[in-house]
This record gives C-alpha cells, sequence and structure tokens, in this order.
C-alpha cells in the first residue's frame, strides 16, 4: 500500500481511537470510583503519543502537499521554457500548409531534408527544436512508468492542448526518423493519457 494512503489510514482513525481512549478512561475511573494516579498518567501519556501522532501525520501530508506544488510547478515552467521550439515547429507545419497545393508533406520533407549535419541554420534549429520537445516528452513517461512521477500529477502541471501537440506534430517527425531512437511507447503513452483528463 502507498505511503500517502496508510498516512490517510492513520489520520481517518486517530481521532475515533483518541475519544475511545478517552471514553474508557472515564469509565475505568468511574467504575472503580477513585482517581487512581498510576491510571490517570498513563492514559495521559497514551493521550499524548496519539496527539503527537496526529499531528505528526498532518505535518507529513502538508510536506507532502507543498512537494507535490512545487514539481507541478516545476514541470509546468520546464513545458513553458519549451514555447520556442514548440514555436518554431509549429512555423515549419505552418509553411507546408500555404504551399499545401505543391504537394508537400512536412513529415517526409523532415525525413529527407532535416538534418542537423546539414549547412543550413533554419533547418538545424527546426531538427534540435524537434530533439528538445520530444525529449522532454519522452523524459515525463519515462519518469511515470518508473513510478516517480504520478499520471495525476502531470495532468495537473501540464494542459491536454500540451499532448495534442505531442501527438499530432512532434511524434510525426520522430517517427519519420526511426533510426535516430523513435520509441513508439511515447505515442502510446499519451494517447492513453489524453483519454484521461477531465471533460470540460
Amino acid at each position: 500500500m502507498p505511503l500517502r494512503r496508510v498516512a490517510r489510514l492513520l489520520e481517518t482513525l486517530a481521532v475515533p481511537v483518541l475519544v475511545g481512549l478517552v471514553i474508557a478512561v472515564v469509565y475505568d475511573l468511574i467504575t472503580r470510583g477513585m482517581w487512581a494516579a498510576a491510571t490517570f498518567w498513563t492514559a495521559a501519556q497514551g493521550i499524548g503519543t496519539l496527539l503527537a501522532f496526529w499531528a505528526a501525520l498532518k505535518l507529513y501530508r502538508g510536506t507532502a502537499n507543498e512537494w507535490k506544488a512545487g514539481l507541478v510547478l516545476r514541470l509546468s515552467d520546464e513545458y513553458d521554457g519549451l514555447r520556442e521550439s514548440i514555436e518554431l515547429i509549429e512555423g515549419y507545419y505552418m509553411e507546408f500548409m500555404e504551399f499545401r497545393e505543391g504537394g508537400k508533406n512536412p513529415v517526409p520533407y523532415f525525413r529527407d531534408n532535416i538534418d542537423p549535419g546539414i549547412d543550413d541554420p533554419k533547418a538545424k534549429a527546426i531538427y534540435e527544436a524537434r530533439f528538445k520537445v520530444s525529449r522532454f516528452f519522452a523524459k515525463i513517461r519515462k519518469l511515470v512508468r518508473a513510478g516517480y512521477l504520478s499520471e495525476e500529477l502531470v495532468i495537473s502541471a501540464i494542459d491536454r492542448g500540451a499532448f495534442i501537440l505531442f501527438v499530432n506534430t512532434i511524434e510525426p517527425l520522430d517517427k519519420a526518423r526511426p533510426w535516430h531512437g523513435y520509441n513508439p511507447n511515447d505515442r502510446d503513452f499519451y494517447v492513453a493519457l489524453l483519454d484521461k483528463y477531465p471533460r470540460a
């Protein structure tokens, strides 16, 4: 069972257990007809331990929430840092939409003409932009599969449109150059993740 579920369960049980302990002590004192010092101090220690445990659980949950918020912000900022690269890729596709009548297709053209080794600054920039954005999405998939990130956290950090962008524009360019390490698991992961986004 994940640690956060255990913490949630223990926090849920803390109040009933504390109330039950107090009732048991009061009942014991009433039925015995005396306020035994030993009984009182034992009960006080038990209640104090439970209160300390409950406070620790609250602190744990607060720290976990802060950590989660920080991670969401970090992922969001990292994606925002790709804005220039994304705009470059989108502009590349737009050029082919304008010349669609000439029969050009952006994906085969990328396969045959866009390479970091050619002496063309624009082609190099497009290739590097594709690589940078693709690597970001591949990293997220690997972190989720390894258990370091949850799908819920990824959904909280990055909007649905970002993954639509990857599936429709970045992944086809990756696939056009399979000898450069294309991995179909990325597309499968994000297609499945898109179905888990809450509908507006």
